[in-house]
């Protein structure tokens, strides 16, 4: 996890990732570190392992969350107010083969909305939601 943190920022630091992706990373890490009232047999944040998804042909997820074996979200950051079908190539390649798995696009939108498959959220709101799962 260590490599994964430490690496993800550098690739933030060299530009790699966008700002906005870079918010996103910190803020799970926030959620993933921070204390949980949970019960001794309730599942953890803390158990979360975070990566990404990226094909041979460039299709790419900016953060996948999994537990265990079983990946629980995808999602994808763009910087847009108005987001559209097409920002959805990389999520939608991923969910073709993953169609179990929660997809997510976190945007500087004002209301939550969908698009096909994948929920679309402000970073505050998906922030919420996950703090609460």
């Amino acid at each position: 996890m260590r490599i994964f943190i430490r690496h993800s920022f550098s690739l933030c630091l060299l530009g790699y990732f966008s700002l906005y992706t870079c918010r996103l990373l910190v803020m799970v890490m926030v959620l993933k570190i921070e204390p949980f009232r949970l019960t001794q047999s309730s599942p953890s944040r803390k158990d979360w392992k975070l990566s990404f998804w990226r094909t041979s042909h460039g299709a790419e997820v900016d953060l996948l969350i999994s537990r265990g074996t079983k990946l629980l979200y995808a999602i994808e950051c763009k910087f847009t107010k108005q987001p559209s079908t097409s920002h959805l190539s990389g999520l939608r390649s991923f969910h073709e083969k993953h169609t179990d798995v929660s997809c997510y696009m976190v945007a500087p939108v004002n209301q939550p909305s969908r698009l096909s498959f994948a929920r679309v959220l402000p970073l505050h709101r998906l922030l919420q939601e996950l703090s609460a799962k």
